[in-house]
């Protein structure tokens, strides 16, 4: 979104999807009244922006991101988590 984004070049454009794509997708899956969403991202523009994005497609559908979590890029820990090679991941629980 920060490449093509309304504060962007005009001649810069991109052939695949964006942050929003993803963070309303995923938002549309598990966000409800009543879940309670940790984000664990990648601390760069990518990680930030789909945080951003995430956190407010989740709250519009009544959800709440309880923790936002930016790790350096080179932060082993991301390895065993499923969607480490997207550079970001999450998961919700019920309190």
């Amino acid at each position: 979104d920060t490449i093509t984004g309304q504060d962007s070049n005009r001649y810069v454009f991109k052939t695949s999807r964006n942050s929003s794509h993803d963070a309303i997708g995923n938002a549309l899956v598990l966000a409800r009244p009543g879940v309670h969403i940790a984000t664990v991202a990648q601390d760069y523009t990518f990680g930030r922006t789909f945080v951003e994005k995430y956190k407010k497609a989740v709250e519009a559908k009544g959800a709440n991101i309880v923790i936002e979590e930016f790790l350096p890029l080179k932060q082993l820990i991301l390895q065993p988590l499923p969607s480490a090679s997207l550079g970001y991941s999450f998961r919700a629980y019920k309190k």
